[in-house]
Order: C-alpha cells, then sequence, then structure tokens
C-alpha cells in the first residue's frame, strides 16, 4: 500500500518526527515523507511515532487509495492540527460562517430519521380499507368519504385506545414490540370511531408527532377559514396538541360521508400486522425513537444544571444512561443481538 507521511509538529518534536520517518520513507517536501509499504510496517511507525510523542507532535498518516481517492489512517498527536478528514487549514477567519444559532449542527437528525421512518410504514395504512380497495378494482374516481391519510391516523389513534393508556408511548409501542394487537380488536374499534372521525382523538406526544407527518404528506390540511388562518397563523405558534385539537376532517380530509356505516372504517381484508417483513421494518425504528429520545431528555436536562454539567461524573452518567437504554432496547428485541449484527453498545 502507498502512504503519505504529514507532519505538522514543532519544537524539538519536529527532529523526532523526521529522524523516524527518515527510516521508512522519501522525503518529497519540507515535513511530507511517501513509500510503499505494508499494513504491519504502518503500524510498526505508528507505534515508534506514539513512544516518542509530545504535546508537539502532530503526525497524519494517508492511504493513497486510487488516483483521485486517499483515506486517512491515524493521526497520532496532537489532532487539532488536522481536521476530521486530516486536512491541513491553510486560512482563519473570525466571521461566524457556520451559524450554530440557527442551524443547530442537527443535533436531532437521528430522532427525525426514526420518526420519518415510522411515519413512512403507517402513511398509506388507510389504504386498506374496504371502500379504497374497491375503488381501486373498479378504477373509479370518486372522491372519498375520508381521505386515507385521515383514516390511517385514525388507526393509529385507536391502536392508542386499544393500549389503554393515550398519554404514554411506552403502551401502544408495546403492543407492536410484543405482538399484543389483535386485528379482530382493531376491527371493532374501527367501527366504533365510524361516528367520531370528524376529529383527532387524544393521542401520545411521539404519535402525535408521527400523525402529523402523515397528516401533510400531501400538502394538506387546508383551511377556507379566515379565523382558522389567523389562529393557525399566530405568533407565538400554537403547539402541536393545541393544533390538533383544531384540525378538522373538513380540512380537506372529508368528501361525501354516507349515512349508514362508513366503508372507509371497514377492513374484512385485514391490517398489515401478519406481514412480517413489515413488523420487522417497524420495530428498529420504534426502539431507537424511544432510546434517542430519552437519551436527549437526559442530555437536555444535564445541560440545563448550572453546577453539574461541567462535572465529568455527569457528563459520563449521560452516556452510561444512553448506553443502557439502547442495550436492553436490542435485548427486548432481538435477544441480546443488534439488528446491524454487532455486539450491543
Amino acid at each position: 500500500m502507498m502512504v503519505l507521511f504529514t507532519s505538522r509538529s514543532e519544537k524539538k518534536a519536529l527532529l523526532t518526527v523526521r529522524r523516524i520517518l527518515d527510516q521508512f520513507a522519501d522525503r518529497i517536501g519540507n515535513d511530507t515523507w511517501q513509500t510503499i509499504m505494508t499494513q504491519e510496517g504502518v503500524q510498526e511507525v505508528r507505534m515508534l511515532l506514539r513512544r516518542s510523542a509530545t504535546k508537539s507532535t502532530a503526525v497524519s498518516c494517508r492511504w493513497i487509495r486510487s488516483r483521485n481517492r486517499s483515506q486517512l489512517l491515524w493521526v497520532v498527536g496532537n489532532r487539532d492540527k488536522f481536521n476530521a478528514e486530516g486536512v491541513v487549514p491553510v486560512n482563519t477567519t473570525r466571521k461566524n460562517i457556520l451559524h450554530k444559532e440557527w442551524e443547530g449542527g442537527w443535533p436531532y437528525l437521528a430522532l427525525l430519521k426514526a420518526l420519518t421512518a415510522v411515519a413512512a410504514l403507517f402513511h398509506d395504512w388507510g389504504k386498506s380499507s374496504d371502500h379504497f380497495q374497491k375503488k381501486l378494482r373498479s378504477s373509479s374516481m370518486e372522491k372519498d368519504p375520508y381521505r386515507h391519510e385521515w383514516v390511517s391516523c385514525q388507526l393509529l389513534a385507536a391502536v392508542a385506545k386499544i393500549s389503554g393508556d393515550t398519554q404514554d408511548d411506552d403502551a401502544w409501542m408495546h403492543l407492536f414490540l410484543d405482538g399484543k394487537l389483535k386485528k379482530t380488536t382493531l376491527k371493532n374499534e374501527m367501527k366504533n370511531r365510524n361516528n367520531q372521525a370528524d376529529s383527532l382523538p387524544a393521542m401520545p406526544p411521539i404519535m402525535r408527532i408521527l400523525v402529523w407527518l402523515i397528516l401533510s404528506h400531501h400538502h394538506l390540511p387546508v383551511t377556507r377559514n379566515e379565523m382558522e388562518c389567523k389562529i393557525c397563523a399566530e405568533d407565538p405558534p400554537m403547539s402541536l396538541e393545541r393544533l390538533f385539537l383544531t384540525v378538522k376532517a373538513e380540512w380537506g380530509y372529508e368528501g361525501v360521508v354516507p349515512a349508514g356505516e362508513n366503508p372507509c372504517f371497514s377492513f374484512s381484508k385485514g391490517f398489515l400486522l401478519d406481514d412480517d417483513d413489515w413488523n420487522a421494518c417497524i420495530i428498529f425504528p420504534y426502539v431507537f425513537c424511544k432510546w434517542r429520545f430519552y437519551g436527549l431528555l437526559c442530555e437536555r436536562y444535564f445541560r440545563g444544571q448550572k453546577s453539574g454539567w461541567d462535572n465529568q461524573r455527569n457528563f459520563q452518567y449521560c452516556t452510561n444512561l444512553r448506553n443502557v437504554l439502547y442495550r436492553d432496547a436490542c435485548k427486548t428485541v432481538w435477544k441480546e443481538k443488534c439488528i446491524c449484527n454487532r455486539p450491543c453498545v
């Protein structure tokens, strides 16, 4: 393998690094070396550099993979002399170019990814209704009594009610994790929802986020009521809980509702609960979502402690708690084997 060594060492460490690297590689610049050696040779160089490393030592090693691609293998000494890819900075500025005050560095990206994955699995759940299946077979263009995304949200709300707890997400998540959600129970609950389908019932917090993602994936809701528009546009914006009390089926989700039994809430063909692939996909985002959610709450709590966050013990407690949550979640679902086939943290 062809490797490239770059040194940004200072003071006496500069002479020590040059003495070591001159024995193994050809110096092609003031502080740059290039050679061809085995992986064992690269590890030997690293070991020698680490033995003599000081605060002034800074050496990176890159593997030249092809004409236009190289890979950073390691950095010995002061890592601040290089960036995460091993590149040397050539200039500095005091300008605020990162804008962390409003970009935030996407600290919740993993949580957003988990929520989006679960919402994607549920967003078309309502298409399994008898009305929609009949409409597909007949290629009908008639308007639905209730749009499929509204039916999907009512299905999720029914799951929350079946769990017996509409305030805590643990209850309805465990119905899926433990395989205790019965099709007949869900069908009966949806029949009872026939007369209560014009609004969204009470739901736990994570389910509300999922429902909002489902409701809005077709550029809805929309209302032509001027007063309702003003309420939604008020500053500061209304909470998600209050928004759910405001949104109704008539905000773009309702068509001509039949007087008798609504076929949108009949599911004679069943649901996706018997599909192993669907169940396998839906379990991991739930677990990851919970682990990430509690981990972030833990970090938020300690960041709010003015006297405690600087304490290394508190930071370690945060890290350990997140790891324990993740490990226990993996044990619950995969019997001590993580989905990525690696040992749990």
